[in-house]
């Protein structure tokens, strides 16, 4: 269960939902430290009735998968790809908390971090009911434990399907297998920003 009281955009609440969930997780990989092989599935259920006392009845679900695989001890694809809905009548009284954003280091690189979603007429974020975004990524072995990469990353949030628009971006990026584990340096090209600029994402840890 939940209670928020919430600002977002133009539009500010209060809303309890008490929702049971069901997940599902399935993670392999070879080596752990930097995976050359491997995959992960995570699947989520949540569902929220006013007949329990919930103040929205709601649906939703989230889809997120993951794959490496590697040519030789050299080469290195990577793939994940994320689905949302929240299926509900009264939407605009979820929460922001379950409402769908995205953008940043671990959906769509040359954006800042939850800015993708729909927005109101003053350009302020709101929120979508669903959610796609996807990645493509491949690392060369530059020497030892130093890798180059090359990536191409795509995905919004958005409400209905007939509204979706993704938001695209490529960069570079630098890995090493550190002591504590992958850092990772990209910088990233949206091409979808009015900016047009170039953004710079750090990360530390393994993909999954």
């Amino acid at each position: 269960s939940t209670y928020e009281d919430y600002t977002q955009a133009d539009e500010s609440g209060a809303v309890l939902l008490l929702y049971p969930g069901v997940s599902w997780n399935r993670t392999r990989t070879r080596p752990k430290t930097f995976p050359m092989w491997g995959d992960r599935q995570q699947l989520t259920f949540e569902y929220g009735d006013q007949m329990w006392g919930s103040d929205v009845t709601f649906l939703r679900s989230q889809l997120n998968t993951n794959w490496i695989r590697s040519i030789g001890d050299n080469h290195r694809f990577v793939a994940r790809m994320g689905v949302g809905h929240v299926d509900t009548d009264n939407f605009d009284d979820m929460p922001p908390s379950m409402r769908f954003f995205t953008g940043g280091d671990n959906s769509v690189r040359g954006y800042s971090y939850e800015t993708l979603a729909p927005e109101d007429d003053d350009g302020d974020l709101e929120g979508g009911s669903s959610l796609l975004t996807s990645s493509l990524e491949y690392d060369y072995r530059l020497t030892g434990d130093w890798w180059g990469a090359t990536f191409y990353d795509a995905g919004n949030a958005f409400n209905g399907w007939d509204a979706l628009e993704l938001k695209t971006a490529a960069g570079m990026g630098i890995r090493w297998i550190s002591p504590v584990g992958p850092i990772r340096l990209d910088i990233a090209h949206p091409f979808d920003d009015d900016d047009n600029d170039y953004r710079i994402h750090f990360s530390i840890g393994p993909e999954f």
